[in-house]
């Protein structure tokens, strides 16, 4: 199979490279969507304590760490 003076293996070869280079960037800027959604998101349901500074859920009355 020939395709512009192109044979099978050329094909194949630039299929991959393309693939690489336009994949490749897709796939890093999905992971780090998902990863700052999902730190975002760890992150908005936490205080911190105001006598120790460790993170507490917003509606504990009572810190873990330090018992206050």
């Amino acid at each position: 199979m020939e395709v512009g003076g192109l044979g099978l293996p050329e094909i194949i070869v630039l299929l991959v490279v393309f693939l690489l280079a336009v994949g490749g960037p897709i796939v890093v800027i999905v992971a780090l969507v998902i990863f700052l959604n999902r730190r975002k998101k760890s992150n908005t349901n936490m205080k911190k304590c105001a006598f120790c500074g460790y993170s507490i859920p917003t509606d504990a009355t009572i810190c873990q760490l330090c018992g206050r």
